[in-house]
């Protein structure tokens, strides 16, 4: 049953994601992969507003199957322009690679029973008791994770979630297939950027599908349910229509780069450093001459941003609207050392950790110390998170393209997306800070090293690819395969067991990996105290007034925790259980046929790119271009 329910889910996610945008933009003088993108980008803005609109009515959850239904008529009456999109071969190859980075992700999803790496932990809980909150109507005054108010995080992706939790079922496992698909569509606008690094440059796609797929930081954030990058999605897609808006002179698709871009800011605030720069760029350079593009253009993004920002002032007011969020609350607690505290974050996000001094939890089995080693560089370090080799060799291709060919825009746009991404960082992270606002950048490297793949030399090219065997040795089985530590018939990889202390009785929760593996376990378990604790508890030699003393308090905090959850969770808990189930916990502890699958899929890559020809110019298709121009002027 889990499974139809699943394969039901993702047709229904296929449909309305695509459908409501091909609507509008089927008519546009697009190719064909800008009108899959914006499709897409539009889609998911409609179904944000409509949901929001749900919400915020309060219309019952009925009013969500009757959204899919219009959804639905609407896809009937535009199937042949439909058809007639799916007829390239291009469009075929561009879906075929989303296909398998699906089922790639998705194989590794099965893997995970309990987060872990670095000190990473309860972000993902705290988005799905976000979605939870919209899907329930919950309390305005809810915290999330016992920290942030509902303003510390903007709405959209959780808006997203629920409407087709709605629809499938409120369960953990649906809601982690919804964001593992949101977070894959990076895909496609890299697919796009392939062409504006290289001409035909498209022919490098499966060299793109490979490098997002060994690529730790792409993969973890897919599998991990955080927001960031879909907020990717709409920023790279926002910087193709802005370049093919200034290059073709259409003010549509530069409407849309800034529509995307308020989009982008609606799923994470990470694409706030990237509005500030295209806005700044159009207003310097042709503002005088695409005025009113500029005009139309603030007016939609400031009215979709506009509709989370009215409500949440209305009910949280300006200071909890705009100064709840981690990057003004931990500069607030800094105070005067800022400045200090933004010159170390661009130091460490640049510096990959062992080249200066990091404390890595050395207390924990070898496999987990090297995942940790490893992870603070993939997740955090810009270069590094490019790939061990690959940051490398993108750092050089950067220097000999853009830099020897003066590229402006480039030239402008990567160090002012560095320093502005970082300074934005509320907190200090001696790991480094890539993995919160520079993933724009990150997957724009991975797209130019695909674009530029076959321009290398063989001896370059073969040491992408063993970086890229490293990166998934190390960064991305290597994770998975911890992620999926739980207590079975297998293996018990977590000890709770109870001791005396100098306070009395303590609770103590053991694993051979970093403590972050046992905060998150912990979290899969509302009733923790009351179910878990219990029999260990009863294992201690007590005396039997002190034996039903403590059984007293742990009757009591179950109690609590019972009023506590049909306060703020809906009664969720009760109604699974107590117990959050992951997919992989359907799995069990017998995941060998997962590698085998993942083994499969790679050779199928690996014979699509040695069937791929290495004719790839090293022009971009705007150099192209221009080229043509001076000389038709010289004729």
């Amino acid at each position: 049953m889990l499974a139809l329910g699943l394969l039901a889910l993702l047709v229904l996610m296929a449909v309305c994601c695509f459908v409501p945008g091909f609507v509008l933009v089927r008519k546009l003088r697009w190719t064909p992969g800008e009108k899959i993108c914006g499709s897409i980008a539009a889609s998911l803005v409609i179904l944000y507003l409509a949901v929001f609109l749900i919400y915020l009515l309060w219309a019952p959850m009925w009013m969500y199957w009757v959204l899919s239904a219009a959804i639905a008529l609407c896809g009937i009456f535009v199937w042949r322009d439909l058809w007639n999109l799916m007829r390239p071969a291009g469009v075929r190859r561009l879906l075929a690679g989303f296909g398998f980075l699906f089922l790639w992700a998705f194989s590794l999803l099965l893997f995970v029973r309990t987060y872990s790496g670095g000190g990473w932990g309860g972000d993902w809980i705290e988005h799905f008791h976000r979605s939870l909150f919209f899907l329930h109507h919950l309390p305005l005054e809810t915290t999330f994770v016992d920290l942030y108010a509902l303003p510390a995080r903007p709405p959209m992706m959780n808006l997203l979630a629920a409407f087709f939790l709605a629809q499938a079922g409120d369960r953990f496992e649906n809601f982690c297939v919804v964001f593992l698909v949101l977070n894959l569509l990076l895909y496609f606008p890299c697919a796009l950027m392939l062409s504006a690094f290289a001409r035909r440059g498209s022919r490098a796609m499966p060299i793109l599908v490979g490098l997002l797929a060994c690529s730790p930081m792409v993969m973890q954030n897919a599998t991990y349910t955080w927001t960031k990058s879909l907020c990717s999605f709409y920023v790279v897609l926002a910087i193709w229509f802005y370049l093919a808006g200034l290059r073709k002179n259409d003010s549509v698709r530069i409407v849309a780069a800034f529509v995307s871009l308020a989009a982008g800011m609606l799923v994470h605030f990470a694409a706030g450093p990237y509005l500030v720069f295209i806005t700044g760029h159009l207003l310097v350079t042709s503002f005088r001459k695409r005025w009113r593009a500029v005009l139309i253009a603030g007016t939609c993004a400031t009215l979709l941003l506009g509709t989370w920002l009215a409500w949440s002032i209305e009910n949280y007011g300006l200071r909890a609207t705009f100064g709840s969020n981690t990057s003004v609350t931990t500069s607030q607690q800094l105070g005067g050392s800022n400045a200090r505290k933004i010159l170390l974050n661009v130091r460490d996000t640049i510096v990959p950790h062992p080249l200066r001094e990091l404390k890595v939890y050395r207390d924990q089995r070898q496999a987990g110390y090297v995942r940790d080693y490893f992870f603070l560089m993939y997740q955090t370090n810009l270069i590094v998170a490019m790939g061990i080799a690959g940051g490398v060799v993108v750092a050089f291709l950067f220097f000999r393209v853009v830099v020897r060919g003066r590229e402006v825009f480039w030239l402008i746009f990567v160090p002012f997306a560095i320093a502005v991404g970082i300074a934005v960082v509320g907190e200090r992270d001696p790991a480094g800070s890539a993995h919160l606002t520079l993933q724009p950048l990150v997957l724009l490297g991975l797209t130019f090293l695909a674009a530029r793949f076959f321009t290398l030399r063989p001896l370059v090219r073969w040491i992408v690819v063993c970086g890229c065997i490293a990166d998934l040795a190390l960064g991305v089985f290597l994770q998975h395969d911890l992620e999926h530590y739980e207590n079975d018939a297998c293996s018990d990889d977590f000890q709770v067991s109870v001791r005396r202390s100098g306070l009395g009785l303590s609770v103590f929760t053991d694993t051979d990996i970093a403590p972050a593996a046992t905060s998150n376990w912990q979290l899969k378990r509302y009733g923790f105290a009351a179910k878990t604790l219990a029999p260990a508890f009863s294992s201690l030699p007590l005396s039997p007034q002190a034996h039903a003393e403590v059984m007293h308090r742990l009757e009591v905090q179950a109690r609590v925790l019972r009023d506590d959850d049909l306060r703020w969770w809906g009664g969720w808990w009760k109604r699974h259980g107590d117990r959050l189930t992951f997919l992989g916990d359907h799995i069990g502890c017998h995941v060998w046929f997962l590698y085998v699958f993942d083994l499969v899929l790679l050779a199928a890559l690996l014979s699509v790119i040695r069937r791929q020809p290495a004719e790839v110019s090293t022009q971009p298709q705007s150099d192209r271009r221009s080229r043509r121009r001076s000389k038709r002027r010289r004729r």
